[in-house]
């Protein structure tokens, strides 16, 4: 897991804090200082992306797919934002991660792919976000 993880690097002194994220807003919030540990659930289906620019959202029938196990990742980046002008909140369908996996460059797109934040959402309960930090003063 992304906390064992996070732990481990703390007590070896290579990290000395690290936050947990518990929704979409503070995930994002998160990226905006650097890279996030995520584990999460990986269905079967997950592992033949529709494409390389596709995101696992778009994988037909992926809630069907029995879970394989689970998977760290490294989320790198919020590769789109989409904001309802109405109320200013985040649109989960439209606000889309990039994550970086630990598979060969031929896994999707150069080794990442691409996942909406309503699939997050729909995830959330199995997942965990991690952000180790290492204090830049030190």
């Amino acid at each position: 897991s992304g906390l064992g993880v996070a732990k481990a690097l703390r007590a070896r002194g290579l990290i000395d804090q690290y936050v947990t994220a518990t929704t979409a807003e503070e995930l994002c919030a998160l990226l905006q200082t650097g890279p996030l540990l995520m584990g999460l659930p990986w269905h079967e289906a997950f592992s033949t992306p529709a494409g390389p620019l596709a995101l696992l959202d778009d994988i037909p029938d992926w809630t069907e797919s029995p879970v394989a196990g689970g998977h760290e990742v490294c989320i790198t980046a919020l590769e789109s934002v989409a904001v309802d002008e109405t109320t200013g909140g985040l649109l989960y369908d439209h606000t889309i991660l990039r994550a970086q996996n630990s598979w060969s460059a031929s896994f999707g797109d150069v080794g990442c792919f691409r996942m909406s934040l309503a699939l997050y959402l729909a995830l959330r309960d199995e997942i965990d976000v991690v952000a180790p930090r290492l204090d830049a003063s030190r």
